[in-house]
């Protein structure tokens, strides 16, 4: 897993957050899916300059992610009906996803920056 980033979510809900179920054939970095395989290809082109920032989004998203889940745990351990239960579960998969995006977006933007400077040109003249 050198490059995927886990995301725990809740279960047995009715509806997935977008970012993570509106995967298309076209690419995009507007889904998850694409998002992971865009950092991916671009953080093994440039391992050796990437690699801690793979690390860091890792450790990031399971951070911030079960911050979330502490947060609602405590609002679900009070609620005791379901239909309110699952809402609750849904609004945290959504700021999950939502922190999520970020992070990715965060992570595509540095690991970018490091292929970038390996380029033939190194964006040295890129605009002449």
């Amino acid at each position: 897993m050198p490059f995927n980033v886990l995301a725990p979510f809740y279960t047995g809900i009715d509806r997935t957050p977008e970012y993570l179920s509106a995967t298309t054939g076209k690419v995009s970095t507007e889904n998850f899916y694409w998002m992971s395989r865009m950092i991916a290809a671009m953080a093994d082109a440039s391992y050796n300059k990437s690699v801690f920032h793979i690390e860091r989004y890792q450790e990031k998203v399971a951070a911030k992610s079960h911050e979330i889940l502490n947060r609602y745990d405590t609002l679900l351990e009070q609620e005791t009906d379901e239909e309110t239960r699952k809402k609750l579960q849904e609004e945290a998969n959504e700021k999950i996803a939502g922190m999520l995006q970020c992070a990715a977006a965060d992570t595509l933007d540095k690991v970018l920056y490091e292929l970038s400077g390996q380029m033939k040109n190194a964006y040295a003249r890129s605009d002449a």
